[in-house]
């Protein structure tokens, strides 16, 4: 104890030379030795917490940082635009401008039922998928058309009974570009049932650019 105390004695002599002016006049404020290691504890104590203090602010300088971040990554993404619509009537014959008429999502607005349309309203990078769907002894080919010119095609059919394929398509757009489903002249049923949500077509923006 005796010891503990000597130290502190020659700590608050230091500290009588190397503090500042304010503190300095509050330590010689009253000379009981006592008293001067009572103030010492407690000026322990007010340094850790400014330690305390200095280090949370530090954390909400980073933090205040990272929301700055997130902002400007946030402005640099637009909404999300997304579709999904099923086809609910069977289509015979040929040269068909596909209508999938039941709409199950359409974030954004960008597909139109009533035309079977699909209009990016940004410049980007966007996903699609068409699924078709044919009955046994029959088969359908089905084209994913972009701005009037066949991106892709789809087929579906067997022997001995009903069946479905699915095919993804990645494209980039530009603003305005539209995207639909046709059936021309390749097969001749097109086959649908609504439970199963089939066929349907289905869209996504990945990325604007």
């Amino acid at each position: 104890m005796i010891i503990n105390l000597l130290f502190r004695t020659i700590f608050i002599l230091q500290l009588l030379f190397t503090c500042k002016g304010s503190i300095r006049k509050r330590i010689l404020v009253d000379d009981n030795f006592y008293t001067l290691v009572n103030k010492l504890d407690a000026l322990e104590k007010e340094v850790a917490t400014l330690k305390a203090n200095a280090a949370n602010n530090n954390t909400i300088q980073a933090l205040k940082q990272d929301v700055a971040l997130l902002k400007m990554q946030q402005a640099k993404q637009t909404n999300t635009v997304a579709f999904m619509a099923y086809l609910t009537t069977h289509e015979r014959g040929t040269n068909h401008h596909i209508l999938f008429d039941d709409v199950k999502t359409n974030i954004g607005n960008a597909y139109n039922p009533r035309h079977g349309v699909f209009i990016a309203p940004v410049d980007g990078l966007y996903q699609f998928s068409v699924t078709a769907c044919s009955v046994s002894q029959h088969y359908i080919v089905l084209e994913l058309n972009v701005k009037d010119t066949v991106l892709g095609k789809v087929i579906a059919g067997n022997g001995w009974a009903a069946a479905c394929n699915s095919k993804v398509f990645l494209v980039q757009l530009a603003q305005g570009d539209d995207v639909f489903v046709t059936h021309t002249t390749t097969g001749e049923w097109l086959y649908a049932n609504a439970a199963y949500g089939v066929p349907n077509f289905t869209g996504l923006l990945i990325k604007e650019t």
